[in-house]
């Protein structure tokens, strides 16, 4: 059976930290290109990457 991108879709849980107003306001931003907003992001990202939370 082949799945679409829409039925694989996962449903966010409401405490997962990637889903914070303030992280969907950075992407937002980001996607606008704030750079600040996608630095912030970087620096979210990088240190659960990395083990340095």
């Amino acid at each position: 059976m082949i799945q679409t991108v829409t039925d694989s879709l996962m449903v966010p849980t409401q405490d997962n930290p990637y889903h914070a107003p303030e992280v969907l306001a950075w992407v937002a931003a980001a996607q606008g290109g704030d750079t600040a907003a996608f630095s912030s992001l970087v620096g979210l990202f990088s240190r659960d990457v990395y083990g340095k939370a």
